[in-house]
């Protein structure tokens, strides 16, 4: 019986997420897990009521929409755009001005060659 996948994005370099997955499959959990700074992630999506249905992945691996029961987002790297894009905010998708990348505001005012801030809960 498929339970859903776990949708992973994250730094490649991610030793906590290591410990996430290994855990994951060791309870036969379906796991994708991407890092959009690592290469081109692939996102074809279309809401079908009230479903999500496409496809999202790099050119290794890829899991249907409508498969993913869970998201975790934590610290992916930041994805580095089309090379023959050459206007850097343009090339992040990022917009310049109120917002920032992060939906920040002071991250606005960061140049765009330094990653947004990351906030972690106290532990």
């Amino acid at each position: 019986m498929n339970r859903g996948t776990v949708l992973i994005l994250t730094d490649t370099d991610d030793q906590t997420v290591d410990l996430i997955v290994h855990e994951l499959q060791r309870r036969d959990a379906s796991v994708v897990r991407l890092d959009p700074g690592a290469g081109p992630i692939h996102l074809d999506a279309r809401l079908d009521g009230d479903r999500w249905r496409g496809l999202v992945g790099d050119e290794h691996r890829a899991v249907r929409l409508d498969e993913v029961v869970s998201v975790l987002w934590r610290w992916p790297g930041l994805p580095a755009g089309h090379p023959d894009i050459g206007d850097p905010a343009a090339r992040l998708g990022r917009p310049r001005g109120p917002a920032g990348a992060a939906g920040d505001p002071a991250d606005a005012a960061r140049p765009l060659d330094q990653p947004p801030r990351r906030h972690q809960p106290r532990q």
